[in-house]
């Protein structure tokens, strides 16, 4: 089972299997048959649905050519190719989301990750529009009220179910394949209106409207992942942060692995009759292929290109430096697409005491949700470049009883389009062998984060995608120790849909208020309310 922070992967696919059938033959166009019936409408009425079916043909189209697409895929077929910020917004002006017709889950969800048309990131997409609300707290559940207000107004998380429930094909079985998916639709239409005056948030009031989160957490805690919780008992908000995401994971990865040939063909064929450009298809067919691949397992052999009975191979001039570079590769889905990022570690080993000749072990390891120590730093920008210190560790060699010393440094290879950043607070007591401590001191944050280009594995990674970030969200802990307490939050959102306007709302369970953004960005040092969780959007 993976840790609450860290997104669910599977093991590396690489190898020569994964290109030949990335590279196959002409697909075969099928003629899918679409039910118009969306998971929107299945949640809305409990009546069966029958005899609801369309059959849409698709006019027969060649796809490209083998020797075509060879050419226009990149040099390295182990993962797939994200689109950058740029083209993901590039969507033609004729495209309109509510012409296009429902398909099943696993389909829309290769759609949302690859199909520019479906770009979360984009302001085509509708939103739920959201009435601020407040929610109850009859059994210590503010670290769950918290982070679900924080998710519901990340707009590209908010988006990614608006369209999982308008465009998504229901299911009418008696037991979900995606409790969590389902339950977590239902519980942001609940903060659904009509639009009206009496919406608008008061300035200092408790909530007009506030929700139980009841059914949603009973719905939580028959899903395995959560079988742990038990009503009136504290919980930590990243921890569970963490788990809710997995599980949201999770059950998108299943979706698409249940995908069958044909879905796949026509899925492709789909796209190749909607697009002109030769170059987009053949990448478009890459991607689809590989993430389809990958989660399935299907590839034969697993291979790093190296033939040494130690796993090392030899690079630079005079063996001075020896480097593997071993990856951990994340199964796809729109969960990670929005949060996950990539660690680039680099280990330097001496082969022998005093020897000018080194290992170098290179890792790449995802994260869903980054991990800043603060022990040492007074802001955000201070703890980042602790990041970047370099880690000495010395051991005594077995034979020669000599100490040797490993160096570690961790960049950042790969930002993610939101960024979760989880403060470290709380730490074990020095002192005691049992215990946990929290650190309570200031650490300075602002609504512009730009990271750090020093910490950045590929300077080119700044310049592509971009590396300012804006503040959305913060979640505090309130108290002097981490065996109690409470979580707050502030969100983000905005006040006029047509104009664009934003205001920072506080959240405290049912007690809401509008704040400045001075207000968001922390009280006096040593204060028992500190800034726990911190989501901040790509810009």
């Amino acid at each position: 089972m993976v840790t609450p922070s860290t997104s669910q992967v599977s093991k590396t696919e690489t190898g020569k299997d994964l290109l030949s059938a990335t590279l196959s033959s002409t697909t075969t166009p099928t003629v899918p048959a679409t039910t118009t019936t969306n998971w929107a409408s299945v949640l809305q009425s409990s009546a069966p649905i029958v005899n609801k079916k369309i059959v849409k043909h698709i006019r027969n189209k060649s796809s490209i050519s083998s020797s075509t697409s060879s050419s226009l895929l990149p040099s390295n077929p182990s993962t797939p190719i994200q689109p950058s910020k740029s083209s993901s917004l590039n969507i033609p002006n004729n495209f309109n989301i509510n012409n296009e017709s429902s398909q099943p889950l696993g389909v829309l969800l290769l759609r949302v990750m690859y199909d520019t048309n479906y770009s979360l990131f984009s302001d085509r997409l509708s939103l739920f529009n959201i009435t601020t609300k407040g929610l109850t707290n009859t059994g210590n559940i503010c670290y769950m009220n918290s982070i679900l207000q924080i998710l519901i107004y990340c707009e590209p998380f908010n988006r990614l179910f608006k369209l999982i429930e308008d465009k998504s094909i229901g299911n009418l079985s008696k037991t979900s394949p995606t409790p969590l998916l389902d339950a977590t639709i239902k519980f942001i239409n609940e903060f659904v209106d009509l639009p009206s005056s009496q919406n608008d948030v008061k300035k200092s009031d408790e909530s007009p409207k506030a929700i139980s989160p009841e059914t949603f957490y009973m719905n939580l805690i028959n899903h395995k992942k959560f079988s742990h919780l038990k009503w009136g008992q504290q919980e930590d908000a990243e921890e569970f942060l963490g788990y809710y995401l997995d599980g949201l994971n999770e059950e998108f990865v299943d979706a698409i692995k249940k995908l069958n040939t044909p879905n796949i063909d026509s899925l492709i064929q789909n796209f190749s009759n909607n697009c002109d450009d030769v170059e987009k298809v053949s990448q478009f067919k890459y991607n689809v292929k590989t993430t389809v691949n990958l989660i399935k397992n299907e590839k034969k052999s697993k291979s790093n290109g190296n033939n040494d009975d130690d796993g090392w191979n030899e690079v630079g001039s005079n063996n001075k430096s020896i480097s593997i570079n071993k990856a951990v590769e994340v199964e796809p889905s729109p969960i990670n697409l929005i949060f996950g990022g990539q660690f680039k570690s680099v280990l330097t080993i001496p082969k022998s005491p005093n020897s000018n000749q080194f290992k170098k072990s290179i890792t790449f390891d995802p994260f869903q949700n980054l991990q800043l120590d603060i022990s040492e730093a007074n802001s955000i920008e201070d703890a980042f470049n602790h990041l970047n210190d370099i880690e000495k560790i010395s051991f005594k060699a077995s034979k020669q009883d000599k100490e040797i010393q490993i160096k570690k440094q961790t960049f950042i290879d790969k930002l993610p389009q939101v960024l979760i950043i989880h403060l470290k607070r709380f730490s074990f007591l020095k002192e005691k062998d049992v215990g946990i401590e929290k650190l309570r001191k200031r650490v300075d944050y602002n609504h512009d984060l730009n990271i750090p280009t020093n910490i950045l594995s590929n300077k080119g990674l700044s310049e592509e995608m971009g590396n300012i970030y804006r503040l959305i969200g913060v979640v505090y802990h309130h108290g002097s120790s981490a065996e109690g307490g409470h979580y707050t939050c502030d969100v983000l959102k905005k006040s006029n849909t047509i104009t664009n306007k934003v205001e920072w709302v506080r959240i405290d369970d049912t007690l809401i208020k509008t704040i400045s953004e001075d207000e968001v960005l922390g009280g006096p040092e040593e204060n028992i309310k500190n800034a726990y969780i911190l989501l901040y959007e790509r810009k």
